[in-house]
């Protein structure tokens, strides 16, 4: 008999696309996380934050574009980062500073991933584990990119480069 995904699973991209984290899940393992993850669609504007991200601290987007914003000290907010189709994001290292909030940018789709499953996966399933990494890395990279242009860039040109991220990542969302 073969395998039939969750239902919340049958149209997600992150079991789809052949690069993303789930589609390197046995069917025991898809099983397992879809059981204990959940399921949102945040409208453009909407966030996670708080509680919900302690509660929910590993988040798996299946489209859209989330930002993570901190609040600054002065009332103003800045983008940390930019997060789209296929990205795994895991805030549990973040300790008791300001996290900020993930703000959807467009409509989104994401996963909030069980911790406990997400940990035995990435223990124990060594493809999972690579895209896990792969993602991470391109993370690393493109946050330093986005601090440079933090630092270097005039609001219109910090637009534009937003722009041919969203190019570059592939993201029509």
């Amino acid at each position: 008999m073969g395998f039939t995904p969750k239902e919340k699973c049958k149209k997600c991209a992150m079991f789809y696309d052949t690069g993303n984290f789930c589609a390197h899940l046995t069917p025991e393992e898809l099983e397992n996380l879809s059981n204990e993850s959940r399921t949102a669609t945040l409208k453009r504007g909407e966030s996670f934050e708080g509680e919900a991200l302690e509660r929910w601290p590993i988040v798996a987007i299946s489209s859209g574009v989330l930002s993570l914003q901190h609040l600054l000290e002065d009332g103003r907010k800045s983008i940390a980062a930019f997060f789209m189709r296929g990205d795994v994001i895991d805030l549990r290292r973040a300790g008791h500073r300001n996290r900020g909030s993930l703000i959807a940018l467009s409509k989104a789709e994401v996963c909030r991933l069980s911790v406990a499953a997400f940990e035995t996966i990435a223990g124990t399933n060594h493809s999972a584990q690579h895209v896990i990494w792969d993602n991470l890395r391109e993370q690393s990279f493109l946050s330093n990119d986005h601090a440079a242009d933090l630092a270097n860039k005039q609001a219109l040109e910090k637009l534009a480069s937003f722009l041919f991220e969203c190019r570059y990542r592939g993201s029509a969302d």
